[in-house]
Parts: structure tokens; sequence; C-alpha cells
């Protein structure tokens, strides 16, 4: 019952000198970036409180909202705790705005989806109805088609956002 069965290790033996290639980006917008040799088994939990936080403080003040790559795959934040660094791993961490950029941009798009309803909406109405260009009902008309574009707009630009995928 208690005897010693020889059999093939099913797991990884990590020696001290193994490290996994870790490069911060401080913003998505960045250009420069960060290169740090971690300890190989570190958990992606600890690479980011050891040496993306850091990064961050330094820069901006620290974000909470933090992206990692390793090896092209990003890693949910919930998965942090479990998932660890192999040897000769490329992890990659990218530090997010938090949602006042989120808002600023947001904002800005909107501002031009304005913008840009007010210019086309002339040359729908010359193009779609040539008849009504200079009465009022004309200008009606453009004034609908300004308003239609400024309401889709920020509909469409929602559907884009990431919503959380659910993990079987």
């Amino acid at each position: 019952m208690n005897q010693i069965v020889r059999a093939p290790l099913d797991g990884e033996v990590i020696g001290p000198a193994d490290c996994a290639r870790l490069i911060v980006k401080p913003s998505p917008f960045a250009t420069e970036t960060e290169t740090f040799e971690v300890p190989a088994a570190m958990t992606v939990a600890e690479i980011v409180e050891a040496f993306v936080k850091p990064v961050a403080d330094a820069r901006h003040g620290w974000k909470k909202r933090v992206v990692v790559r390793i090896g092209g795959e990003t890693v949910p934040e919930e998965f942090w705790p479990r998932v660890r660094a192999k040897r000769g791993q490329l992890i990659e961490a990218v530090v997010l705005p938090g949602k006042g950029a989120f808002q600023l941009i947001r904002t800005i798009a909107f501002a031009l989806v304005a913008i840009v309803a007010a210019a086309v909406a002339p040359y729908l109405l010359q193009t779609f109805l040539p008849g009504l260009v200079g009465t009022l009902a004309g200008a009606a008309v453009k004034s609908l088609i300004a308003l239609g574009i400024s309401a889709a707009g920020p509909v469409s630009f929602n559907l884009f956002k990431r919503t959380p995928r659910c993990l079987p």
C-alpha cells in the first residue's frame, strides 16, 4: 500500500536560474516598453504586483486595469493567481487607462458623429430628395437625417463594447 512507484514526472522541474521574459507597456498608446527577466514559476498575480505595478506607479500612478498575455493569449484576471510563468515564455502586460479615459474617448466619438452627421445630411438630401433642396420641408428633412445619424452613432458605438464572456 505504501510502496514507492517509479513513474515519469508529469511536470517540469524549474531551477532558480530559469526565467521568463516580461514586457511591460505602461499605456496602450506608449511606444516605450520596459523589459524584465522574471523568475519562472511566479504566478501572473505575483508578476503584476512585483513588476507591472511599480512601472505604472512611476509613470502615471497605479491603474487597476491590466491586460496580460502569455504567448499571445490573454489571461483573464480571475486566473492570475493560478497561472504560472514557464521557462522562456514571453509575457506581455499593458496597463490600460481607467474608466475616465473610456468616457473621454466615447464623448469625443459622439461629438465626431454629430459633426459628420451635420456635414453629410445636406449631401444625402441632395442625392435622394433633390426636389426638396432649398425648401422648408428640405430643411426639416435634412435636420431629421442629421438627427438619425447622430442617434445611430452612439447606439452602434455601444454595440462594439466588449461584454464579458462566460467560461466553461
